[in-house]
Parts: C-alpha cells; structure tokens; sequence
C-alpha cells in the first residue's frame, strides 16, 4: 500500500463516521416525547431572550439546566436563516445534535492518542463509538444528554491530558467544560466525570518522577487546580443563584427537590423512568446497545482478568494503578455503578459513559485475531446488504404488501436511489479495506464499514416511514384550525406537555388551564372535573366557554358524547378533543 493510500483511508473513514452523525438529521419532523417540548422551549428563550428560566406554553419548565436549550435554539436562529427552504427550523434546530456528536468524537479520539500515544488507537475508537446504536440513535434525538456526552468527554480528554502529560493549566479548560456538563444537566454531569478524573489524578500522583521534561511546581499546580475548581463552580453557580433568587418559589422547586432529589430519591414517580432496586437494569442491556463491538469489550474485559490472574498482585499494584485498563474500568464501569443507584433510570443516561466503552473496544482490536472475529466482520456485511437489498425490493413487492405499510416503504422515493448508490460506494468501500496490509486495520475498517452503511440505510428509508408515524404536525395544525379565532378563552384540561409543545410550536397557541382543584398535576381527579366541565359547556363559566382536553378514554373525563365537535389524534400521545359549548354545536 502506498503512502498516500494509507493516509487516504483513515481520512475516507472518518468522513464517513462524521457523516453518519449527520444522516437522518434534516429531513424528519419533530418526534414524541422529547424533542416536541425541548425544540419549543428552545426557540421560545431565542424570541424571548429570557435565558435563565425555560418555559412551556407560558409555564415554567426547569427539568433541566438551559445550556442545551440555548444552543439548540441558537443553531435553530442561525441554520434556518441561512438555510431556511433546505433544512427547515426543525432540520437546523437538530444540527445541535450533530455538533454534540462530533464533539464527543474528537474528544474520544484525543483520549485514545493520549492513553496509548498512537493515531491508530484513537481512529479505532472514533470507529467504534461511531457505530454504537445507542450512540447514534439517542445523538439524532434533541435531548439535553447529547451536550452532557460531548462535555463530559471534553471535561475528562483535557483532565487526562493535564495529568498524563503533565499540562497543569489544561485543569482551566476541563473546569469551563464540566461547567458546561453541569448547566446541561445538573450534578449528575460532574457524578460522571469523578471515575474517570480520580484514576487520572492518581496517575499522576504515582507516575516516575522523572520524564524528561521534569514536573511543573506544586505551587503551579496548586494554582492550576485551585482555578480550575473556581471556574466549575462559579460557572455552574451562577445559573443555580439565578434560579434560588427567582422571584417565583416554584422555579427553585421544580428543579432542584423535583428533578433532582426527587428523581434520585425516587419521590418524583409522575416524572416516570421509576426503577427503583433494578440493579440489573443497565448490565442486561448492554451487551446490545454495545454491538456490534460487544465481543471486543468482552475481549478486552478478559484481557484484563487475564492479566491479574497472570502474577501475584504484590509488586504490581503501582503499574495496574497506572495502566490505560484502571482508568477505562474506573470510568466505565465506576460510572455505571453510580447510574445504577438512583431511583431514576433511562437507557439514554449512558450516552456520556460511551466513549469508555469505545476505547475499551479499540484497544482490543489488536488482539482480535481469532477466527471468531473474521466471521463477525463477515456475519455484519452479509446482515448489512441484505437489509438494503430488502428495502430496495420491498416498491417491486408492493402489490404483495398490506396498504397498512407506511408509503415510503414500499413507493419508489429519491431516497431508495441513495440508498442503491450507498450499496455502490459501500462494495467499493470494502474492496479497499481489503488491500490493507495490518490484520487489526482491516478488521476494524470492515466491521466499521458494514455497520455504517447499515446505519445510512436506515437513516434513509426506515427513518422517512417512521416520521409517516410519528409526525404530529399534520394533526396538531387540524386541531388548531378548529379552535376559534380568540383562543383566550377556550381552557386546557389534562394536556400533557407534549401536546402543549406542540400546539405553540406548530400553531403559536398557549391555552390557560382549566381551574379544576386537584392534589396531583400529573394525575387530576377527574371526578372533580366534571362540575366545572359541566359549567363551561354550559355557557356559566365566567372565563371559559369552550374547552380543549386530551385523553386515551372520553368517559374518563365524564363529558356528554354531544360535546365533541372536534378531535385529532396524536401518535403515542392519545387524542386531542375540543369541546364546545351549545351554542357552537349547532345541530348537536
């Protein structure tokens, strides 16, 4: 292989891992439950210019800190002023996801050259976490969880680069960074950061004196370490003093006892993710949402029991404390550990953990020389064709087809012709892999390769036919349409914030709820909702006169079936009734 090509390569492999963290982002709707509220609220603090407290539909929404929010609704400002008619403001609010992906990438790549000082290791873990399903899918989503990944892996490539290169003011960088990691979602941002940071310092605490270049002075790191812990806290404080000095108690309330000690204590359960003592709850998923570079973790976790069973521990404690393995355990496992305890679990809370698990499999790709491994690689090119070849034959099978299918499906669309011209570039892709001389190049380039362009084809296809689902636009925009003109006065019972989201982002309208007494937000006494229902519909109500709920069941809410004159239904999220007084039903 020439010079050239062996530099060629490795570029063409990157591009097409940063390309899969674009694909799939521009050319959907918003989908249920997150990105609804999270691109509302977003665009809402952009017009508004309020940058402390996030607000829904009028109310105050302090789940979480508003760093991802602001950043959300910059690229959504900025991408659909300059690219209005191709993306959208749904498309350009999402490139936030995109940034926060590549961010993750580079800073997992960094991490690799410095733990092993060699660009090979850092471009098999860009490969590996680039193809990770959870990775990809929960980084196509706009959540807070993308910018807590991205800041968390910053906050540890540049602590690792303090200690193990011996970079004292590297500590400055890491401190805005889980400062960052903080205002994206809390505490849980610098709980994630300490497995990975307490090895890394300790590292450097056992690590030879001498290394030629000589230490900086205690005094320099003191200083390094001292700023660095200011900048965190005065960062992150300043958001925390803003939102304790509100003049609305509610604010301090819905975010630090509500999401935080309520989630972890488990008190909030109508916050829901309530697993309290499933301690089994992340390991039993794992080894899937690692795939298809589970067996390399596996490989690598054997490796390092191998290598403890290999001598007596006496005499090899201080290199073990310092080896690459003790800090991706630490933080890797440390880290899940710390996820396991809390009342709350999702499986997108491991997103920032990812990038561990990454370099856990590129530093095993070495030593995957089995003849297991060559028939993984060919196992994911085989699964990987035939799933495009069943998509571009699925329009010629379409009289065979049920018409419940989505249209995408099974209707010849432009992106079925990208998806024959992925498969082209992809044998072409594959042919080159092949004339790589290094075994653990060419397994890694393979097994990357089959599994990116799985992923491009159901960013393709499958994505178009699951927003046919998922997409509330259309019924949101049929239901404002039937509500009156002066909507001031027609109440929201029992909408969920999604709903909500939805009606302002879509059609610009806030509903003021209905004034029924309830202990409970989340679950309302329908019961008591039925005298004052009952008032509205009989023209007495002093504010209302028409009403616009949401439920799965009518009877539940106890109105009479002549009520209804409108509804719209919501995928996953119920159906959306508007019930009017009678004199607008006319005939009813």
């Amino acid at each position: 292989m020439t010079a050239t090509r062996r530099l060629l390569l490795p570029l063409l492999l990157l591009l097409l891992a940063a390309a899969l963290t674009l694909a799939g982002i521009v050319d959907h709707d918003l989908w249920a439950p997150d990105e609804p509220r999270v691109c509302c609220i977003a665009k809402t603090m952009w017009q508004t210019r309020n940058w402390a407290v996030p607000r829904l539909a009028g109310d105050i929404f302090l789940e979480k800190p508003p760093l991802y929010l602001w950043l959300c609704g910059a690229c959504g400002h900025l991408f659909d002023h300059l690219f209005g008619p191709l993306f959208g403001h749904v498309g350009a609010a999402r490139l936030s996801c995109s940034l926060c992906a590549l961010g993750t990438l580079a800073a997992t790549a960094w991490l690799g050259w410095l733990l092993r000082g060699r660009r090979r290791d850092a471009l098999f873990a860009v490969l590996a976490l680039a193809t990770m399903p959870l990775f990809l899918l929960d980084m196509h989503r706009m959540r807070t969880d993308v910018l807590l990944a991205s800041t968390v892996a910053a906050s540890v490539a540049f602590l690792a680069h303090a200690y193990l290169k011996n970079r004292p003011w590297s500590l400055l960088p890491a401190g805005a960074c889980a400062a960052a990691a903080f205002l994206a979602k809390g505490p849980i941002g610098w709980i994630l950061i300490l497995p990975a940071a307490v090895p890394l310092a300790l590292h450097a605490w056992l690590a030879p004196q001498d290394r030629g270049r000589g230490r900086p002075a205690r005094k320099t790191w003191f200083f390094a370490h001292l700023l660095s812990i200011l900048l965190a806290l005065g960062l992150a404080g300043l958001w925390v003093l803003a939102i304790y000095r509100h003049p609305d108690p509610a604010a301090w309330k819905a975010w630090f006892w509500d999401n935080q000690i309520g989630r972890t204590t488990g008190a909030a359960t109508a916050l829901g993710h309530h697993h309290p003592w499933e301690l089994h709850y992340y390991i039993v998923h794992l080894p899937a949402l690692l795939a298809p570079w589970t067996p390399h973790v596996l490989l690598w976790i054997a490796g390092c029991l191998k290598t403890l069973r290999a001598a007596p521990l006496r005499g090899r404690r201080r290199a073990l404390l310092l080896s690459p393995a003790f800090f991706l355990a630490c933080w890797g496992f440390g880290g899940l550990l710390l996820l396991t305890l809390p009342s709350t679990k999702r499986g997108v809370y491991l997103l920032p953990l990812y990038p561990a698990y990454a370099l856990m499999a590129a530093a095993a790709i070495p030593r995957a020389t089995h003849a297991f491994f060559r028939y993984w690689s060919l196992l994911a090119q085989a699964g990987a064709l035939l799933f495009a070849a069943a998509i571009l034959l699925l329009p010629a099978a379409a009289p065979l087809l049920p018409d419940t299918l989505p249209a995408p499906l099974i209707h010849w669309t432009p992106y079925h012709t990208a998806t024959l011209l992925h498969a082209l570039l992809h044998l072409a892709a594959v042919r080159l892999a092949k004339t790589i001389r290094n075994p653990a190049t060419r397994h890694a380039a393979t097994l990357f390769l089959a599994n990116a362009f799985l992923w491009l084809v159901l960013f393709a296809v499958p994505y178009q036919a699951r927003d046919t689902r998922k997409s509330m636009r259309a019924a949101t925009l049929r239901i404002a349409a039937a509500l009156p003109a002066d909507t001031s006065r027609v109440a929201a019972y029992h909408l969920d914030e999604t709903a909500r989201a939805l009606l302002e982002f879509h059609a610009g309208i806030v509903l003021a709820p209905l004034d029924v007494p309830s202990a409970d937000k989340h679950f309302p006494d329908h019961s008591a909702a039925a005298p004052v229902i009952a008032r509205v519909l009989s023209g007495t109500h002093p504010r209302f006169t028409s009403i616009l709920a949401e439920t799965h069941d009518p009877a539940e809410i106890h109105w009479p079936p002549s009520a209804e004159s409108a509804r719209s239904s919501l995928p996953d999220n119920g159906t959306l009734y508007y019930l009017s007084p009678p004199p607008l039903r006319g005939a009813d």
